[in-house]
């Protein structure tokens, strides 16, 4: 039953005008960047997957992944079309694990594709084949990125369970996504990076930048999805976009399925106890 109903959703997803968009732009924006880098940049592809402008093309797996659960839930109530969902002898938990299961799947599939059309093009371009070592760490990144998908998506459910319009869901995860949690988030590292700034100098007058930030300001930071998953990246390519590292592999991984057990649980508890009335 669980299967049927990530078939179910996808064919609903692949029908929606917002992902033909999301999907045209993410394309376009990382065949600018592939052919960029080698030309102009003179970077491989895995110098590009572990450079800051390659931060342009991950705001994409977050964007995916919030534009197709964002209306998950209330897209359909708004609808009228829930109350013939929870009509069937399903559970209300399959139903919401199956919607949830079928953005994660779709949402890093386009990933996958898209980024490695990317990659390949850079190598083609730039004219040098990478190890097999660098290729496997490519990979290994391409498919950790199905832990952001993971939290944003769930982060999206949630909401789009709260509110009864998908407007209003779309509206406030905008918000914390845009604006609320990278300013929580950010707040502990500007600060004791700050600190470290007027601190004492390092051999050659050099300031040291390695910051050991205190457990709290580390939750703060890891409440962002976007941070974690940038801080995986250094961590998998061993060069950090900071100069530094905030949080070792482990760590990263962590944070990440912290924010995923946070919204994913209570997210199904709320549509477990949703009326329609």
């Amino acid at each position: 039953m669980l299967w049927e109903i990530i078939k179910k959703e996808i064919k609903e997803l692949v029908k929606t005008k917002r992902l033909l968009i999301i999907g045209v732009l993410f394309f376009i924006v990382t065949t600018a960047l592939s052919v960029v880098s080698a030309l102009y940049l003179e970077q491989g592809p895995n110098e590009m997957v572990s450079s800051v402008l390659y931060s342009i093309v991950l705001l994409f797996v977050s964007l995916l992944a919030i534009m197709l659960s964002y209306d998950s839930i209330a897209g359909e109530r708004s609808k009228g079309s829930l109350s013939l969902v929870l009509s069937k002898p399903v559970h209300r938990s399959i139903i919401f694990l199956g919607k949830f299961l079928a953005i994660l799947l779709f949402s890093g599939l386009i990933f996958l594709l898209i980024s490695s059309w990317g990659y390949w093009l850079n190598t083609a371009i730039f004219g040098e084949f990478p190890s097999g070592g660098e290729v496997l760490s490519a990979y290994r990144f391409f498919l950790s990125a199905l832990l952001p998908i993971a939290c944003w998506a769930a982060f999206g459910m949630f909401f789009s369970t709260l509110f009864k319009s998908p407007t209003t869901a779309l509206v406030m995860v905008l918000i914390l996504w845009i604006l609320v949690l990278p300013m929580i988030s950010e707040i502990p590292l500007t600060y004791y990076l700050a600190q470290e700034l007027m601190g004492p100098s390092g051999p050659g007058g050099q300031t040291q930048l390695e910051l050991n930030l205190p457990a709290w300001a580390k939750v703060l930071y890891a409440f962002n999805p976007d941070n974690s998953f940038s801080e995986l990246r250094g961590q998998l390519f061993g060069s950090s976009i900071l100069g530094f590292s905030v949080f070792n592999l482990a760590e990263s991984f962590a944070a990440l399925a912290a924010f995923f057990v946070i919204f994913l649980p209570s997210g199904m508890q709320l549509f477990r106890r949703l009326s329609l009335e």
